[in-house]
């Protein structure tokens, strides 16, 4: 099995009109941006997951890693989708595994998609360092979200089926803020796996 990556023709994407930056802004910014007409869909033939993307805004797909744990889609601006599953082996709930992320113990998120045999790659020069400034979970799902040296992040970890946890993480420019600011909503509801 390969993974799936389909073009939506016509598909309308529209970013939210509203944005409320999960906490990276005390008020709220008003942003009306365009609709993308052309979508992609991505899903991982190892873990089923999947997401739906605007097309024109993440264009250019890094080569997977050879475990088949996900892809990392690159904008032209230097912004990252990435897309991944991972085994709970440390068998956390939601909560346990917010904490986990937040500090940073124990978990090795960052880079698990990241790998190239034993080498690390790394996209556009971000920081190991992570200040976050927002932490929730809910029912099966844990969002974290904040900033590194060189721009913004948002982490959405939805637990499935088999003891998988499927990822999803956007990273981009602070220069880049109203742009991915008014995305990640619509691109976190498309989001999931079995």
């Amino acid at each position: 099995m390969t993974d799936q990556l389909s073009r939506n023709r016509g598909r309308r994407f529209r970013p939210s009109v509203l944005c409320l930056p999960r906490g990276i802004l005390a008020g709220v910014a008003a942003f009306a941006g365009p609709a993308y007409a052309d979508t992609l869909t991505y899903e991982n033939a190892r873990f089923g997951t999947f997401v739906t993307f605007p097309a024109e805004v993440f264009r250019e797909a890094m080569e997977p890693p050879p475990r088949g744990e996900g892809i990392t889609f690159l904008s032209p601006d230097g912004a990252s989708l990435a897309v991944f599953a991972m085994n709970n082996a440390l068998e956390a709930t939601p909560e346990e595994f917010a904490e986990l992320s937040a500090s940073g113990v124990g978990i090795d998120v960052e880079t698990s998609h990241y790998r190239d045999g034993d080498d690390l790659i790394t996209v556009s020069g971000w920081s190991d360092r992570e200040i976050f400034i927002e932490r929730s979970s809910g029912d099966g799902w844990v969002v974290v979200s904040g900033w590194t040296d060189e721009g913004l992040f948002y982490k959405r970890f939805v637990f499935g089926d088999d003891n998988i946890i499927h990822g999803l993480q956007i990273k981009y420019k602070f220069s880049e803020r109203e742009t991915y600011d008014a995305l990640i909503d619509e691109i976190a509801a498309s989001f999931g796996g079995p």
